[in-house]
C-alpha cells in the first residue's frame, strides 16, 4: 500500500487509522494507491479497506487489479458531504489512466 500525503509518501501493507512510525496521519494522506494480488484482496479493497480509508477522511483511493493479464486502477474519491468513496473511473491497459492526458 502506498499512501501520498501533503509531504511525504510513506509504504504500509495494512490501513491505518493512527500515526505511523513516520509521523504520517490519516489527515496527511491525499492518495492511497493499494495494489491487490488476489481476487481475495480485491474484493478487500473495495469492501472494507475502501471503507476505512473514506472513514478516516483519505481523499482519494486508487487499486490496481490484474484482469485477465490486463492491468485496471480503480479510481474512487471521498465525497465529502456523504463521507463516503464515490467511483471516479476505471482506467484498464496502457492507454490513458488517473492524472494522464492523452
Amino acid at each position: 500500500m502506498r499512501a501520498i500525503g501533503r509531504s511525504r509518501t510513506s509504504w504500509s501493507s495494512q490501513p491505518r487509522t493512527t500515526a505511523t512510525a513516520r509521523g504520517a496521519r490519516p489527515g496527511d494522506v491525499l492518495l492511497v494507491i493499494a495494489v491487490a494480488v488476489s481476487p481475495g484482496s480485491a474484493r478487500r479493497d473495495r469492501g472494507v479497506t475502501l471503507r476505512k480509508y473514506a472513514e478516516a477522511g483519505i481523499a482519494y483511493h486508487w487499486c490496481v487489479e490484474d484482469e485477465d493479464g490486463v492491468p485496471a486502477v480503480h479510481v474512487y474519491e471521498r465525497d465529502a458531504p456523504t463521507g463516503a468513496y464515490a467511483p471516479a473511473g476505471i482506467f484498464r491497459g496502457r492507454s490513458g489512466g488517473p492524472g494522464r492526458s492523452r
